[in-house]
């Protein structure tokens, strides 16, 4: 997305938040909203963060050229691969797709309870993984491509066994972070991020957290809401009224009784019960409503540091298309 795509997305999903809330100002109380929707997945009320952050296709060309120039930084040191040296699924991916699997839909509750929800993810597998197999273990991670105990610590940088550092390797200087770190240099050369931004080494790294940070902001102001402390006592009394004691969806999702190899009957007829009761009290409009309106406030209040996050990403992105395009894989 380039920087006059975003303006006008920017602009846009402005002025739909200001149709859901008639009060963003920091300071005021909690924001009112003037009207709540009714959806029936999760994602279908827009986040006023998601704009800051890489989209899909930026984060999948950011993840590819820095795999690339990994690659190609190890060629140098005599270091051969056969396949990816980093991971391809980054911090966007991850987090969407934890978050969506947050609610269950009624389908996959019938069929496998929580056992497709974020209860069951292994953050480190890739989406295509656990798409296949919603009880996917650790060991279906994806590793690098053979490399030797020397290629890992010319990849990723530090010690040697036994503690000292390796500085030189086959007469070349070893890059301060690696080769992980060349590449990452690479990408980010002469781009500065907002000074409120704090970064010692990975500055993408930097500019996505500052937005998770702010997200967690928001979350933190959600849970005081008196309306989400009231669906979630509207939620428990429908689950109790099915038979089904918890507090909170989360846990629910997260009973131990779950952690079985396949769902058992009980652990379904809670999901289902989970998923119509989210769905009869409005979970999803009105937690996804709420927080929107607090992150709109947070949008409002950083919006000049925001903006600045804005730029380094697109420039990061624009970077990675280019040694994608001038230097493709054999």
């Amino acid at each position: 997305m380039g920087i006059r795509s975003c303006s006008a997305v920017l602009g846009a999903l402005a002025a739909v938040m200001a149709g859901c809330s008639s009060d963003h100002k920091a300071g005021n109380g909690p924001p009112v909203l003037t009207s709540t929707p009714t959806p029936t997945a999760y994602g279908m009320i827009a986040s006023p963060l998601d704009p800051y952050m890489l989209s899909d296709k930026q984060e999948q060309t950011v993840l590819k050229a820095s795999d690339l120039l990994a690659r190609q930084c190890l060629r140098g040191f005599g270091i051969a691969t056969t396949g990816p040296v980093l991971p391809l699924v980054g911090m966007n991916g991850v987090i969407r797709e934890r978050n969506s699997r947050t609610f269950v839909d009624l389908q996959d509750a019938q069929r496998y309870g929580y056992h497709k929800s974020a209860a069951f993810l292994d953050p480190r597998a890739s989406p295509s993984i656990r798409a296949s197999s919603p009880t996917s273990s650790p060991a279906a991670s994806p590793r690098p491509s053979g490399l030797s105990a020397e290629g890992e610590i010319l990849l990723k940088g530090g010690d040697q066994p036994g503690g000292t550092a390796l500085k030189t390797y086959q007469g070349r200087k070893v890059p301060e972070y690696g080769c992980r770190g060349e590449a990452r240099a690479k990408l980010t050369q002469g781009l500065t991020l907002p000074s409120k931004v704090k970064s010692q080494s990975n500055g993408l790294r930097a500019a996505q957290l500052h937005v998770v940070d702010l997200r967690k902001q928001a979350i933190a102001e959600l849970v005081k809401d008196a309306r989400y402390r009231d669906v979630m006592k509207r939620w428990s009394t429908c689950m109790k009224q099915a038979g089904h004691v918890y507090a909170n969806p989360r846990a629910a999702m997260r009973d131990a009784r779950w952690r079985t190899p396949e769902a058992t009957q009980a652990e379904i007829d809670t999901a289902v019960a989970d998923t119509r009761c989210r769905l009869q009290v409005n979970y999803l409009g009105i937690i996804g409503s709420v927080r929107a309106a607090y992150e709109q406030r947070l949008v409002e209040r950083d919006a000049p540091v925001l903006r600045g996050v804005r730029t380094y990403l697109d420039q990061v992105a624009a970077n990675a298309g280019k040694a994608l395009g001038e230097r493709p894989l054999d």
